[in-house]
């Protein structure tokens, strides 16, 4: 009887720290796969556009420049029904090509990756280090006059363009010099740091068409062709609610992030915003918005982030032949305590816990023992 009962105990207390190794094991295995960055980035070396703007013209995105004395913003939903939202940094670096080497700008790219859908991998807008971006809307395919005798891109155009260009009309000339075949998917919007923008689509000619500012303090691009009604849906509420709103803002005081923010959500689609993003093109700021929650902003400055993103960094890989460092959209919004320091904090936890229950288990065994005597 007390042979059973000794051999009961040590097995049972055997039991217990082998489950508690077990669960610390495990624990620490899932945290670690769950927190690992992913570095998803596809390089896409296309002619044109492709599909990457392939989208129902009914949930295209919100895009809008205001600018007012030296203050320019640049808003945009992304109006899209997918997870794996990302954003994708470069910094400036010199890239080989396969007929020269060139040196291109730092950049800031939004996207969706994972979704096994057209648009992965494609970068939906961004920024330069020189405060030139973009966005594009999704509309039903026009046709485009072909021109074989221009230069064809290297790669995606947000890309070559944000790279090599700083200014609208150095847009507008690289388009009007490179060749984008038959067709164009959507229409798409640039702003510069001076406060230009032009909305560049597809025109009822078939060439291309560019929609400018002008003296005017914003513009505004949603679900149809400002050069063709025709090819998408108008009228737009969103459209027309977005400049109702920039019309009220009478001096460049009342312009600020809040204001853009606003129109943001007044224009927002329950399901389908994945996620907003400002543009400061003069400072360079980022602000961002997840799931049209617009009460929780993820703010970065593109300067200071480029400069973060080094070979040997976390997150930061070189996807051939570009340096970039991927970050979920979501990971912007997590808690600010760095991943690892959380799962050393469970390890030690775990541990301690290990050796206070084995030492319990010993001295109750020896207590027991002494009782048997």
């Amino acid at each position: 009887m007390d042979v059973n009962i000794r051999l009961y105990r040590f097995s049972d207390s055997k039991s217990i720290t082998f489950l508690i190794i077990s669960l610390f094991l495990l624990t620490s295995g899932f945290f670690l796969s769950e927190r690992v960055p992913r570095t998803t980035f596809d390089f896409m070396v296309i002619d044109g556009f492709g599909d990457s703007f392939a989208i129902d013209a009914m949930s295209s995105c919100t895009i809008f420049t205001v600018t007012m004395g030296n203050t320019v913003f640049f808003g945009n939903n992304e109006d899209y029904p997918l997870s794996g939202t990302f954003v994708w940094l470069m910094p400036s670096q010199v890239m080989q090509l396969p007929s020269e080497t060139i040196s291109i700008h730092g950049t800031i790219f939004f996207g969706f990756d994972g979704n096994d859908q057209p648009v992965d991998g494609y970068p939906q807008g961004g920024m330069n280090d020189r405060g030139l971006c973009c966005d594009g809307n999704g509309l039903p395919e026009a046709p485009l006059n072909p021109h074989p005798e221009r230069e064809l891109p290297y790669t995606y155009p947000f890309y070559q363009i944000l790279w090599e260009c700083i200014t609208v009309n150095e847009t507008i000339e690289w388009f009007e010099t490179h060749y984008l075949g038959s067709s164009l998917p959507g229409q798409f919007h640039f702003a510069d740091a001076t406060g230009d923008a032009v909305v560049i689509s597809a025109g009822t000619n078939g060439e291309l068409a560019f929609t400018r500012i002008g003296n005017l303090t914003h513009l505004v691009s949603t679900n149809f062709n400002l050069a063709n009604y025709n090819n998408g849906e108008y009228p737009c509420e969103r459209y027309q609610t977005a400049c109702s709103m920039l019309n009220e803002v009478d001096s460049e005081s009342d312009l600020t992030i809040d204001t853009c923010r606003d129109i943001l959500e007044a224009v927002h689609q329950d399901g389908l915003t994945a996620y907003s993003n400002i543009f400061d093109l003069a400072k360079r700021d980022v602000y961002i918005y997840q799931k049209h929650d617009f009460s929780e902003v993820a703010k970065l400055n593109l300067d200071e982030e480029l400069e973060l993103v080094i070979p040997g960094a976390e997150g930061v890989i070189i996807e051939d032949p570009i340096l970039v460092k991927a970050i979920r959209i979501e990971d912007l919004f997590t808690s600010s305590t760095p991943p690892f320091i959380g799962i050393i904090l469970i390890a030690v936890c775990l541990f301690v816990g290990i050796i206070v229950i084995s030492t319990l288990v010993i001295t109750y065994q020896k207590k027991f023992k002494e009782t048997q005597r």
